[in-house]
């Protein structure tokens, strides 16, 4: 019995009750140990369905963004196969452009000689 009444008295420190309404608690509200013992049980079961709800929550969100990954991961690796063909592509062209530039330019040969004035003309342009 004494038990109880502590722990009854600490509840209703934890609940603010204090003086008179303290004691008018105590004449209202005599609990058995066992009736306060079900008491906290019953509250310790809300408060893991709660705690179970809370987790469940979790879960659902941890699954949603799982999911979300693997689209992502997936369109990443889209990506970096397009990337992959399109660097290709580049040092194709990078090539043919470095061989365009570092052609060696011919020497036009005019199988027509022009005389005078249009023959220097035509070797001036060259």
């Amino acid at each position: 019995i004494q038990a109880s009444s502590s722990i009854s008295e600490e509840r209703q420190e934890l609940l603010g009750i204090q003086g008179a309404a303290r004691d008018a608690y105590r004449q209202v509200a005599p609990l058995t140990v066992s009736q306060e013992l079900d008491m906290l049980e019953k509250e310790q079961d809300q408060d893991l369905d709660k705690i179970g709800q809370v987790v469940g929550d979790l879960k659902n969100l941890a699954v949603g963004m799982n999911k979300e990954l693997e689209v992502q991961t997936v369109m990443l690796d889209d990506l970096d196969e397009d990337t992959g063909k399109v660097r290709e592509r580049i040092r194709l062209n990078d090539e043919r452009t470095r061989a365009l530039v570092n052609k060696p330019k011919r020497k036009e040969e005019n199988p027509i000689k022009l005389p005078g004035r249009a023959g220097m003309a035509m070797s001036m342009l060259k």
